[in-house]
């Protein structure tokens, strides 16, 4: 297959074996997608040493041993869709842009911390909770005692997008020091406050959307879109079908 760029496979329900020997390492293949299937990352880093690939994405995937992770200097762009726990995060110290979809309660935290040390040349990262579930902050995973301040690390970090987490209780002020530019919310939970805190806590915010997402504003109060402008006047803020929802002050 030497004209070959872009490749797609669909595995079966059970999780057939993958190795990488069924494409060649001289195949150009610049992306790789890979879904529902047992991947064996011994065999697979083989490839990935030998390819000129910057784009792989592993949907719905286990691998044959959690103590090899796959690992790869040229993949700059990654889609994540894991299915075990804890997350077999893969080692790919170039990677730019990052889709992490799926994770738990018991995973978020973790494998938020692990992006954070890996990745330090991450430029885009979108992190989303499992369909049809959301991050609760009463959680035991630590999230909301020790909020998202490890991104600083990701100096060269410029979008960031959160899908169906609850961001109620998160300490934004910790986040002081990120790079982060754009900020894009979907399918989220957020206080008054709290989206008032986010965004005068990252400094060099341009954008911040919120679609479909739930506001909380104090009870007996009405929500004022031009109250968030106030914060940043130079800072898009772009709201999309959000619910507005008056709560009780949390004691």
């Amino acid at each position: 297959m030497p004209c070959l760029q872009k490749l797609t496979l669909h595995g079966s329900p059970s999780h057939e074996t993958f190795t990488g020997n069924e494409i060649g390492t001289e195949t150009p293949l610049s992306e790789l997608i890979l879904e529902k299937y047992c991947i064996d990352p011994v065999s697979l880093n083989k490839l990935l040493t030998h390819s000129s690939m910057t784009k792989i994405s592993l949907r719905q995937c286990t691998f044959s041993s959690l103590l090899d992770p796959l690992k790869s200097s040229s993949i700059k762009n990654l889609n994540f869709q894991p299915t075990t726990t804890p997350i077999l995060m893969p080692r790919f110290p170039s990677l730019e842009i990052l889709d992490l979809q799926g994770v738990n309660d018991r995973t978020f935290y973790r494998a938020f911390l692990k992006i954070c040390d890996y990745y330090p040349k991450l430029e885009r990262l979108t992190l989303g909770m499992t369909y049809g579930k959301k991050l609760k902050p009463h959680s035991n995973n630590g999230i909301v005692k020790k909020s998202f301040s490890a991104l600083k690390k990701l100096n060269k970090l410029k979008v960031l997008r959160l899908e169906r987490v609850d961001l109620t209780g998160i300490n934004w002020n910790r986040c002081v020091g990120s790079k982060v530019e754009h900020i894009h919310l979907k399918f989220c939970n957020i206080h008054e406050a709290g989206a008032k805190s986010l965004i005068g806590s990252f400094k060099h915010l341009q954008t911040f959307y919120l679609d479909y997402c739930t506001l909380e504003v104090p009870k007996a109060k009405s929500f004022c879109e031009d109250g968030l402008r106030k914060v940043k006047p130079h800072c898009q803020i772009s709201f999309h079908d959000v619910s507005i929802q008056n709560k009780k002050k949390r004691r």
